[in-house]
């Protein structure tokens, strides 16, 4: 694993592990968002469950990832691949998420989820501790 100082060089020297924590955690909630929305998608459960787990592992990837949890509301997910076409696309609303980053002694939780009152999806500090 890459020592993370030798990219601390980049990072202005008077940001905190909080402030570089969120960053880090805003970059992988960004991330998802924009690798997700578009993937053609169906009801098939098979199909949702392996876009769910590949989301997941793929932000898994990203430096300082302790966990990711990605819920698709199938209630919402359009086509049944009953014939060619009938399949749909994620959408923000369809999006859900959980990331957990430990970035030094400092554990930061996000989420992502859709809030139908404004009409889009939130992505939000839902917890900071130190560790």
């Amino acid at each position: 694993m890459m020592d993370d100082k030798i990219v601390e060089g980049y990072f202005s020297e008077d940001l905190s592990n909080r402030e570089r924590a969120a960053f880090e955690l805003g970059i992988k909630l960004g991330a998802l968002f924009h690798i997700a929305v578009g993937i053609p998608i169906s009801k098939n459960e098979a199909v949702v469950t392996a876009i769910e787990k590949g989301l997941e592992e793929s932000i898994k990837c990203q430096p300082y990832v302790s966990s990711v949890r990605v819920s698709l509301s199938r209630e919402k997910i359009k086509g049944e691949k009953k014939y060619e076409f009938d399949y749909s696309g994620i959408t923000p609303s369809i999006l859900n998420a959980q990331i957990d980053v430990n970035f030094r002694d400092i554990s930061i939780r996000g989420k992502m989820e859709w809030i139908e009152k404004f009409r889009h999806p939130l992505m939000y500090i839902s917890e900071i501790k130190n560790k």
